[in-house]
């Protein structure tokens, strides 16, 4: 298995001599924690024989802990500065094709001890409902991070809230509710 075989359809693998999580994982272009995830009987040794089923790459990606845990409805993302630091963000988004796309809103520069909500349905058309969506924070002066949270866009009259802490090197975005 020496094929690098990324953004495949999911499939049924049929393990064979020498096959391992790793091998297996790098060939599919996926993660260890994937395969163990979408095969709970599965361990660190393989067996010739033994069937694996493998997620979708964009699949697999969608369903560990960074998103699906988080996968909550909204129709409005609000980020609170309670960072030391003036910041403001934009809305990111994961199409059909799991592509990471950003939209052209983007919220003012804004002060420690503030917050900024964007409107999914008004401010945003870009946007699918039903679409993954978290903000990315840009630190003047500083970083820009993605929260590793995401949530749903459903038109729900709900309100995601993140909030920034840190300085402008070393911060976190965190969901709140």
């Amino acid at each position: 298995m020496n094929t690098y075989y990324p953004n495949h359809p999911e499939y049924n693998y049929l393990t064979k001599n020498g096959d391992s999580l790793k091998s297996i994982a790098y060939h599919f272009g996926i993660t260890e924690e994937s395969i163990k995830h979408y095969n709970p009987n599965v361990y660190e040794v393989l067996y010739p024989g033994q069937q694996l089923y493998i997620p979708s790459m964009k699949m697999s990606e969608l369903n560990n802990d960074s998103f699906i845990k988080a996968m909550v409805g909204a129709e409005r993302i609000s980020v609170m500065n309670n960072a030391g630091f003036v910041m403001s963000f934009k809305i990111g988004f994961i199409n059909t094709e799991g592509d990471t796309l950003f939209s052209d809103w983007s919220s003012r520069h804004y002060p420690i001890n503030n917050n900024e909500t964007c409107n999914l349905t008004t401010d945003t058309k870009e946007i699918p409902e039903g679409a993954l969506v978290f903000p990315r924070v840009d630190a003047v002066l500083g970083l820009t991070r993605d929260a590793a949270k995401k949530v749903q866009y459903k038109k729900n009259n709900l309100t995601a809230v993140y909030s920034v802490k840190g300085i402008t090197l070393s911060y976190s975005v965190e969901l709140v509710q």
